[in-house]
């Protein structure tokens, strides 16, 4: 009960308002001050100097040894490449949640602050044997510099009670829009190529932990449903 909920941190539920980029930093702050299973790590700076930032999630004991828990998870890899026998008994998993790769698509991002909410204050036996048993990594917004810019036009278009039109101007943000970064590239195309300094921080940061889930999180339009890899065999993208 000592941990504050995105709510009462924000003084509003999610979902009433954008969030922005520096509330969603300043609530995992608080989350790090308030929670002995959290910490915070500042992986690399956007183009406009925006943090990136992975909120390390897990039981307070996993925390207090991370480096050895990424020790013992690279050796075992390592060894399953020379055909070494491994044991990952008493290793928890690790897993990489991402969320809002592209900056006009923020539910994911709000439903980041959700999920960190659950992970550092949830009780109960179930809640209590995941952080025992994984490790957990929250990128809430992969692309900070268009989220913002997508934000700052809706917050200041909104009215309330709230319009669907989509020809209300909420719905109809100025040239570039948010999807892209600050020099207008898809980083969810910047992966392989790593041109930008976002995919390069999180590039090597994943190759410094190398989880075993990377969750992807981004809206696929109102009308669509969610989507999986792999797709049907004579899928044409």
């Amino acid at each position: 009960s000592a941990i504050p909920s995105p709510a009462q941190y924000l003084g509003r539920q999610v979902g009433h308002f954008h969030t922005r980029h520096d509330e969603i930093l300043g609530y995992f702050n608080e989350l790090e001050r308030t929670s002995k299973r959290v910490k915070l790590d500042t992986i690399g700076y956007t183009w406009e100097r925006r943090p990136l930032v992975s909120l390390i999630i897990s039981s307070e004991a996993n925390i207090a040894q991370l480096d050895k828990i990424k020790e013992n998870h690279i050796n075992n890899l390592n060894k399953a490449k020379a055909n070494v026998g491994t044991s990952s008994e008493g290793q928890p998993s690790i897993s990489f949640l991402g969320f809002s790769v592209h900056g006009n698509e923020t539910s994911a991002a709000d439903a980041s602050l959700l999920t960190a909410y659950y992970l550092a204050a949830g009780t109960g036996t179930e809640i209590e044997q995941d952080l025992k048993e994984s490790v957990f990594f929250i990128d809430p917004v992969r692309n900070p510099d268009g989220y913002d810019r997508y934000v700052t036009w809706v917050n200041a278009n909104s009215s309330f009670p709230a319009v669907s039109n989509p020809a209300d101007r909420e719905h109809n943000e100025s040239w570039p829009g948010g999807r892209t970064n600050h020099y207008w590239f898809d980083l969810n195309r910047d992966w392989i190529n790593q041109v930008h300094p976002e995919s390069k921080a999180r590039v090597a940061y994943f190759q410094k932990w190398l989880p075993q889930v990377q969750g992807d999180f981004h809206e696929m339009g109102a009308s669509s449903s969610y989507f999986f890899e792999p797709t049907k065999p004579d899928a044409q993208e």
